[in-house]
């Protein structure tokens, strides 16, 4: 049995596998503005599930359009994911004894 996506994607698969990643990184930065540490390997490895499927069986028609915009608004919010984890990270570097920062 292979672990490599079909190349049977439908439009309603798409958008609900972006959604579902959407919701993951939702959750995730909740989790990063409560300061609590986050594991995304899981959430990684859904999201190269989703590229590998996307490379194979890329979206056209007239829904081509609505899954990109999915996308960029995914990759949008991953990149502020990925800002607010550096300044967590900043915050917890900076309030570590010896470092001159208060305590968090």
């Amino acid at each position: 049995m292979s672990d490599t996506p079909t190349n049977d994607n439908s439009t309603a698969d798409l958008r609900h596998a972006i959604a579902a990643l959407a919701d993951g990184v939702s959750n995730a930065r909740g989790e990063v503005a409560e300061g609590k540490a986050i594991d995304l390997s899981l959430f990684l490895s859904k999201v190269s599930t989703v590229c590998a499927s996307i490379t194979s069986n890329p979206p056209s028609g007239a829904d081509a359009p609505m899954i990109m915009n999915s996308i960029e608004k995914l990759v949008s919010d991953l990149n502020e994911l990925g800002r607010e984890l550096t300044e967590l990270e900043t915050l917890r570097a900076n309030s570590e004894p010896g470092t001159g920062g208060d305590e968090i």
